[in-house]
């Protein structure tokens, strides 16, 4: 005992003198002996450094002897534990590299010396990979309701690369010592990743039942309550044991949950901007709620996991790490905006985030937790590439707008429900190319599962004749091919298909996916690519897409597909005027017009419901109560004056209310029709509106009706998180065993998330008929109709074979169609060494570059909101905005040299693939008869109904029923909807608002609408302006306007004009041709053509004189010839009288000679 305490007493006697020592110094000297006491302050602060390092000297010693006898005592002993010597023999020497001793361990746990294997973990699967750059540890519990581990683990392997799978691993901590339970959680992720499990990707581990200590009388702190303390405990515990494990394995540990996803390419975000820090900090958050998306140095998790342990009972485990962050760097001289910015330096926030949390029911027992990043943003559900014009097909059933056109095109998904045997997708290029490689990935971040199992990648030869041959005489290519010429070159491994083709195949004129098996999930197609091909582009123009866009779109909004009943025509002709902001509506209480079983509209008093006084199994007694609040009110929008329905009202708490039919339903030969409205009033968050009817039994009692009490039926809407259901569920009774099975409803093809959200009341309709079909409308549109032997999940009737579970696997089965070439030979100049990316040394820093500013600084004007709630929203942090000193910088922050390509990389070197000689196929076992085997050839024969009831749980309030009614006529529940919806859509119709508004409306859910609109109105304004517009008088109208016709001309200033006209002729030679524009010349010879023709009409009239003749003579022949053909032109044309037209063209010429001349002047004068 004295060996193993003495090192921590004397800590704690030191510890205990310092405060006794600065007393004393304070007392004595009180500011006159400053300096003195200083002196003796830094003489403590060394005694207490050197006495901490002969402790931490001594403690190795120790726990290297520690070590040491355990091994040998085990040995000895030969204990049997799930791990072998060898491995507990390695993790013993994996301990001994741990600066933190587990001896420490046992100050701050003290029953773990009675169980010191009890640190030791159950490896339930791993391969022990260690020397890794990032290890990734997940602590999972058991949840009440919904689990998040599957989707966590798809979210964080998707899309990662060979190379980035090699450099990690994730350690699933099962926080539970339940062995049947974690040995199922075990089982679903091998099942789901087995590839991860044997390359060592992922490890399964759980803590030893010893390990946790009593945790029954903890004190409550903080006014949390016993079992929160009692969580939090065990959680700062689980991490603790987490990071002990993980420690050792790689050089730094990422903290996450169970419930998170994660960004695309994390890991390489996460390098880069570890890489642009100092080597100061401690923790680097990639998310800024809880306790996910923290790196740690692999050497500060011992300090870390040792500050844990001290005050596991004390507090939250976010605020431990903060307190840890306090005593290294704060100074308790200096005020809290100082100790906050030596935090900052120590733990650094990354934007945006890179994990974002998805869980709503916490692992605290009825604790719901909306939490969301909002600097995560949104996930990309798909990549978009430039693939060749392409016919596109596919037999699959295709899930709302997701077509396999639009994955194609890059503009969205394809997502299509569960594929079977024998489907197919092709693409049909319009001209055969060539194409190297190929590359399809399904499944994305929201919807990893749904991947592509067991499906071949085809492709067509162009060329027929070697397609006959491959059909008559096989493959000559090494590919495999089908019966009508297709080339097996591929499958899809883990949701991807990914290859190169080879090119003696010549061009191709299909690619095709067949689907080779059924598969239990959807399909998602999320990236198409098509590499080094040639062809050509085609262009569309922007208009023509954005109408075809829109027409599509609101087509969908619309659901165009659904069959519309008589009634909305009926509701159409009522005379309404739109020019009013509500209708006055006459309500009348509506009563059936036929037989019914059913009927209750809540106009009157609330007569025989009853509510439910009991209990939920396997809950607290706090939340397990059935104490949800109703009311019977009116609608709160589009009031029907009179009408009133029952409304939940209660959040978050669970309700249940039922009532006896008037009579019981007895499944024989009539059709059962249930019908009801519902109004999500605030919308929905997570909660249902569905019904159940009430089996009949001779015990029934409403007051006892809670979610275990048998029903026959349950239908209706249900809605959590972006899940919109709507529910058909039947309990079939196996007639073997006589016990009760659920059977679902496949779900509705419509798009059900308007039906939620539009804040209106909805008519929601089962029709079930004894020939074993039923129906579900919605607002009397039918949005899925089926056959209960076809279309339940699961079937009414079993299988009658099945795969026989003792047939097995031969050891020498080989289902891999392609393997390693193993002929071949790393080439000797390959270095796999060489990185992807290195820094360019020609970069050089832009002057002025603020190295000491950092890019972005706290807000100084933000304020921490009232209603923060740190332990609920995490700790307040001021958003970061501009650093205005880096607005007239080229840049802020320390500068690094950009990186560029390395032309000597060449990445890891692989072997070529080639096809496996030994290649079997797909195992699969054999089938046997199906020993629970049993045919129900009409599950429409079910249990008897005798009541009805509302059994719900909600996350939001004023969910509205109405006017409910069961019956067996179609023409009595359409007229029963008519009194009484009918009105309330009408009503609804009345109040919404006008054509305008909702352009608006759209428009702030599509902006791009926007410029469809301008489009639109910009269109018909521009061609009126451009077709009715009064056009602009040429130069030749106005230089002929009729004032100057009649303008007389002399011979003189003819003459004048001429000469005048010869000397601009010899200024425009000597100017550059290029500074001359073209029509100035021709408006020039116009000018002077039109001089000619005056000069030689009124020669006929006036002989000229000898002056004039010898200016004539000036003028070239050319000239004269160009006027005689012109007038040639002239005297062609019919004249109504030949002297009045000549003269008065005469004139014209005459009047507009001088005119023009200055015209083009003018002209000239303007352009220069």
């Amino acid at each position: 005992m004295r060996l193993r305490y003495g090192p921590f007493l004397s800590v704690l006697c030191l510890g205990a003198a310092f405060p006794l020592l600065w007393y004393a110094a304070w007392q004595k000297n009180q500011g006159n002996d400053f300096d003195m006491y200083q002196s003796q302050l830094l003489e403590l602060q060394q005694r207490l450094l050197y006495a901490e390092k002969e402790n931490k000297r001594r403690s190795q010693e120790l726990s290297s002897a520690l070590d040491e006898i355990k091994h040998i005592v085990a040995k000895r002993m030969n204990l049997t534990t799930n791990r072998t010597d060898d491995r507990k023999g390695q993790m013993l020497n994996l301990t001994r590299k741990l600066p933190v001793h587990l001896t420490n361990m046992y100050y701050y746990l003290p029953h773990l010396r009675e169980y010191e294997d009890a640190i030791f973990p159950n490896v339930i699967f791993g391969q022990q990979r260690t020397g890794v750059s990032l290890v990734m540890g997940i602590p999972t519990v058991k949840r009440e309701k919904q689990h998040y581990l599957m989707t966590t683990l798809h979210s964080l392997l998707y899309e990662l690369s060979e190379e980035q799978k090699d450099d990690c691993v994730i350690i699933i901590f099962v926080a539970e010592v339940n062995e049947e339970y974690v040995n199922s959680v075990a089982e679903s992720v091998k099942t789901s990743f087995p590839r991860e499990i044997q390359s060592g990707v992922l490890e399964v581990i759980s803590p030893p039942t010893s390990y946790y200590p009593d945790l029954s009388n903890l004190k409550k702190a903080f006014g949390d309550s016993e079992d929160r303390v009692r969580w939090r405990t065990k959680q700062n515990l689980d991490y603790s044991f987490l990071m002990l494990y993980a420690q050792p394995k790689g050089t730094f540990y990422l903290q996450l949950e169970d419930d998170i996803i994660a960004k695309p390419d994390y890991i390489q975000s996460i390098k880069n901007f570890a890489a642009q820090q100092s080597e100061e900090w401690m923790i680097l958050e990639f998310s800024q709620l809880g306790f996910i998306g923290k790196l740690f140095k692999s050497e500060d998790l011992p300090l870390i996991v040792e500050f844990f342990l001290m005050f596991y009972k004390d507090k939250p485990v976010d605020w431990l790490l903060d307190h840890l962050l306090c005593v290294k760097v704060c100074n308790p001289e200096r005020d809290a905006i100082h100790c906050e910015k030596e935090k900052a330096k120590l733990r650094i926030r990354a934007k945006p985030s890179l994990f974002q949390h998805v869980g709503t029911y916490s692992s605290l027992a009825g604790k719901i937790q909306n939490l969301k990043d909002k600097d995560f943003g949104k996930n990309l559900l798909h990549k978009s590439h430039n693939n060749p014009p392409a016919k596109v097909n596919t037999s699959l059933r295709i899930y709302q707008q997701y077509t396999l056109e639009k994955v194609y095109e890059g503009k969205d998904c394809f997502w299509a429900s569960a594929p079977v045997a024998g489907d197919y997708l092709s693409f049909t290029f319009l001209k055969p190319l060539k194409v190297e490689k190929y590359f399809f990935r399904s499944g994305n971040i929201e919807h990893p599962g749904d991947k592509l199992f067991n499906t071949t990648v085809e492709v067509l030869p162009a060329d027929e004749i070697p397609r006959k041959e491959l059909v008559d005489n096989g493959s000559k290519f090494n590919y495999s091919a089908t019966k009508d010429g297709y080339l097996k070159i591929g499958a899809f491994e883990n949701g991807i298909a990914e290859g190169s083709i080879n090119q003696s195949i010549g061009k191709i004129q299909a690619i095709r996916l067949s689907v080779n098996s059924d598969s239990p999930v959807w399909a998602l197609l999320s990236e198409i690519t098509r590499m080094h091909f040639q062809w050509d582009w085609l262009c569309v123009g922007v208009l023509i897409i954005s109408s075809v866009t829109a027409e599509i779109e609101n087509e969908d909004h619309l659901d165009a597909d659904v069959e519309v009943e008589d009634f909305d025509k009926q509701s159409q002709e009522a005379d309404v005027d739109r020019e009013e902001s509500s209708l006055e509506v006459v309500y009348q209480t509506p009563k059936p017009t036929g037989e019914v079983y059913f009927t209750e509209t809540f106009d009157g008093e609330l007569t025989g419901w009853v509510l439910s006084k009991t209990k939920k199994d396997n809950m607290d007694d706090n939340i397990a109560k059935y104490d949800g609040r109703w009311e019977v009110e009116e609608l709160k929008e589009n009031t029907v004056a009179g009408d009133r329905g029952l409304v939940l009202k209660s959040v978050a708490k669970h309700h249940a209310i039922s009532a006896m039919l008037t009579k019981a339903f007895v499944f024989d030969n009539k059709p059962l029709i249930v019908q009801y409205e519902v109004n999500f009033q605030d919308g929905i968050d997570c909660g249902g509106a569905y019904v159940k009817l009430i089996s009949s039994s001779d015990g029934l009692d409403l007051e006892y009706f809670f979610d275990k009490t048998p029903y026959t039926i349950m239908f209706g809407p249900d809605k959590c998180g972006e899940d919109y259901k709507l529910h058909f569920i039947f309990r079939h009774k196996n007639p073997k065993t006589g016990e009760y099975e659920e059977k679902h409803a496949k779900r509705p093809d419509v798009d059900l998330k308007k039906f939620y959200l539009d804040k209106k009341t909805h008519l929601y309709t089962l029709v079930l008929k004894p020939d074993d079909t039923f129906e579900m409308s919605i607002d009397q549109s039918v949005v899925s109709r089926g056959n209960l032997l076809e279309d339940m999940v699961p079937p009414v009737n079993p299988p009658k074979e099945v795969e026989d579970p003792s047939d097995k696997k031969p050891d020498d089965w080989d289902e891999r169609p392609k393997i390693p070439d193993p002929n071949a030979v790393k080439p000797d100049d390959w270095d796999e060494d060489e990185p992807s990316k290195i820094e360019d040394p020609d970069a050089v820093k832009p002057e002025g570059w603020l190295d000491d500013e950092p890019q972005y600084v706290p807000d100084p004007n933000a304020k921490k909101p009232k209603d923060w709630d740190e332990e609920m929203d995490g700790e307040w942090e001021a958003p970061q905005i501009p650093n205005p000193k880096c607005e007239t910088a080229p840049g802020c922050g320390q500068w690094l040299r950009p990186m560029k390509n390395n032309p000597n990389y060449k990445g890891k070197w692989k072997a070529p693939m080639i096809d496996n000689p030994n290649y079997q196929g797909i195992w699969s076992p054999r089938k046997i008869p199906n020993p629970d085997y049993f045919e129900d050839p009409h599950p429409f024969e079910m249990t008897t109904v005798s009541a009805i009831g509302l059994e719900l749980w909600s996350m939001t309030s004023n969910i509205y029923f109405d006017n409910f009614i069961i019956c067996s006529e179609k023409e009595v529940a359409d007229r029963w909807a008519a009194d009484g919806w009918g009105l309330k859509k009408l009503a609804a119709s009345a109040n919404e608002p006008g054509m305008f508004s909702q352009l608006v409306t759209a428009a702030e859910d599509h902006p791009w609408l926007w410029v469809l609109y301008i489009l639109t109105l910009a269109l018909p304004v521009g061609l009126g302006v451009l077709f009715c517009w009064p056009a602009k008088k040429t130069d030749e109208d106005v230089d002929f306007s009729k004032t100057d016709i009649s303008k007389p001309i002399l011979k003189g200033d003819l003459k004048q004009a001429r000469d005048e006209l010869e000397d601009d002729e010899i200024e425009l030679e000597e100017k550059e041709n290029e500074d001359i524009a073209e029509d100035e010349r021709r408006e020039m010879e116009e000018a002077k053509r039109k001089l000619i023709q005056a000069t030689k009409k009124m020669g006929r009239e006036t002989p000229p004189s000898e002056d004039e003749v010898e200016g004539g003579e000036d003028i070239d022949d050319e000239e004269e010839n160009d006027v005689e053909d012109r007038s040639q032109e002239d005297g062609d044309k019919p004249n109504k009288s030949g002297s009045e037209d000549e003269m008065k063209e005469a004139d014209e010429s005459t009047g507009s000679g001088d005119d023009a001349l200055k015209s083009v002047r003018k002209r000239r004068v303007r352009k220069d």
